[in-house]
This record gives structure tokens, sequence and C-alpha cells, in this order.
């Protein structure tokens, strides 16, 4: 008798354990990374998303770590500035003392001898460029006209690349 009244249970919870297991349940994307195919898709009935996508690119600008080496002269754009015035000899470090910029400052940071200064400038660059490819590519292609709001964060993302591809070139 007790019996019988857990068989429907038992088969009720059965049916729910196969059911919620099915594929149409898993999303599959965006799985780590959103794609420039993931931010059209959205971009299409949400125009903000590639505004959030210019406000995150630009914030890369000024955020600690952007170079992937995390020392305390990883720090955006101004790190770089303060590196390439410092090799130029527009700038000079009077005391040593903390290593903040040292090698810069001592003409010691050629590709050979440190090859974690260099990889800063390439990876900071390197994610501007990819993150404003990215707003490209939602906005329609390097050879798309959009208009309205989407056309102005294209026009900033041209802007940005060319910048970027400037400055790396020419650190």
């Amino acid at each position: 008798m007790k019996l019988n009244k857990y068989i429907p249970v038992a088969a009720l919870s059965l049916m729910l354990l196969n059911s919620g297991c099915s594929d149409s349940f898993l999303e599959k994307s965006p799985s780590d990374y959103i794609t420039s195919g993931d931010l059209e898709e959205v971009a299409k009935w949400n125009t903000n998303i590639l505004m959030g996508q210019a406000l995150g690119t630009y914030s890369t600008t000024f955020a600690m770590s952007t170079g992937g080496v995390e020392g305390h002269d990883d720090f955006g754009q101004k790190a770089v500035d303060i590196a390439t015035d410092l090799m130029s000899g527009d700038m000079v470090i009077m005391m040593k003392g903390y290593g903040w910029f040292e090698m810069a400052g001592d003409l010691t940071c050629s590709t050979r001898t440190a090859s974690q200064f260099s990889y800063q400038f390439w990876r900071y660059y390197y994610r501007l460029i990819k993150a404003a490819n990215e707003i490209i590519d939602a906005a329609g292609g390097d050879e798309a006209k959009p208009t309205g709001e989407n056309g102005v964060y294209f026009a900033q993302a041209k802007a940005l690349r060319a910048h970027s591809y400037f400055r790396f070139f020419s650190v």
C-alpha cells in the first residue's frame, strides 16, 4: 500500500529529470567572450549595446593591468605616454627607488632585454584595436555607413582604431 503512494511521485520526478536535460535549455552563446556576431545580433534590437562596448573600450585606456603585466606602471595610455617620454628624453627620473619606469628611464627596455615591457605596449594597443574592430563589425563592417547612434559609435571606433595603429607603430 505504501509503495503505491510513491510510484506516481517517482514517475513524475523521472519525467522532470529527463525533460530538464534536453539541449533546448542549454545556452551556447555567449560562452566566455562576446563575439562581434553576438554584438551585431543584439545591436539590432538594442542600440545601447554598442554604447556599452564603446564605453568599455574607453575604460581600457585608464584601467590597471591593461597591458597584462600587472605592474604598478601598467595603467593604460598615460603609462605608455610616461614611458615614451622617458625613452625620448622629454622627462628624466632623478632618483631610483620604487622601480616604476626604471627600464624606460635607463633606456634598457629594448625588445631583447625587456620582453615584458614590449609585451605591455603590444597587448594594450592590441586590446584597443580588437575592441574597436568588434564595434565596427557590429555596426555593419568596415564599408558600412550606419546612421543614428550606431553611426556615432562606428565613427568613434574607427578613430580609436586609427589612433591605436598610429601609436602602436610609433612606440
